[in-house]
């Protein structure tokens, strides 16, 4: 059974998704169905665990769960796709590698413990309430990240600051939702009216900064 990535903004399997004209989605898109890199029920596979018991596919190229007691861990470096996790861990940091394309909706949803998040510079695709109701205090989204699902950082009660690449093409309106402590939202020089069309909610919020400001 494919799962599908954004179920509220519908794009993946939409005949009309506009994305499919991208070349970096249509290379996504067709590797998906091709099956290279796949989003399919798991539950006829053998999984593999690390030493931390993290839980991958037999490729090895999708993240599918991790112990419910664990408080740092790396990505392994070749995963592709962040699929299905244990709801509530105790992770309390984790870093994600360039080889990750896409973290799928709900991933991290809730996970108040997650105190810190470091993307790869190969992510493209965010999906809804990944990370809805965490815990960490700011977030830099890397440059090549093209697509933030709705509700994506909503109800985080410790959020202060999030970075914006300017490459971004779709975020939604209440992507940060009931997040009350948001200060800032940085957006790189010369991208400031794109992004207060598109997160109008939090026009007064947004700043523009040099990206030489930026961590990644």
């Amino acid at each position: 059974m494919k799962h599908q990535i954004f179920s509220t903004l519908d794009l993946y399997f939409s005949e009309d998704n506009i994305y499919l004209q991208k070349k970096w989605y249509k290379e996504l898109h067709d590797k998906i169905d091709a099956g290279e890199t796949s989003f399919y029920d798991d539950s006829e596979v053998d999984p593999l665990w690390d030493n931390h018991n993290v839980k991958y596919s037999p490729d090895r190229k999708r993240l599918l769960g991790f112990p419910s007691v664990l408080e740092e861990y790396d990505v392994k470096e070749g995963t592709e796709i962040i699929f299905g996790v244990v709801p509530n861990s105790t992770l309390e940091k984790i870093t994600i590698p360039d080889s990750v394309i896409c973290i799928v909706e709900d991933i991290f949803c809730g996970w108040e413990d997650l105190k810190e998040v470091i993307l790869g510079n190969g992510l493209k695709l965010i999906g809804d309430r990944a990370f809805a109701g965490c815990g960490f205090q700011e977030i830099f989204i890397p440059q090549n990240v093209k697509i933030i699902g709705e509700s994506c950082f909503c109800e985080n009660d410790n959020l202060e600051c999030v970075y914006l690449p300017a490459e971004l093409e779709a975020i939604s309106e209440d992507c940060f939702q009931d997040s009350e402590s948001l200060k800032n939202i940085f957006v790189p020089i010369g991208s400031i009216e794109k992004f207060k069309t598109l997160l109008s909610e939090n026009a007064d919020l947004i700043t523009e900064i040099e990206e030489t400001e930026w961590k990644k």
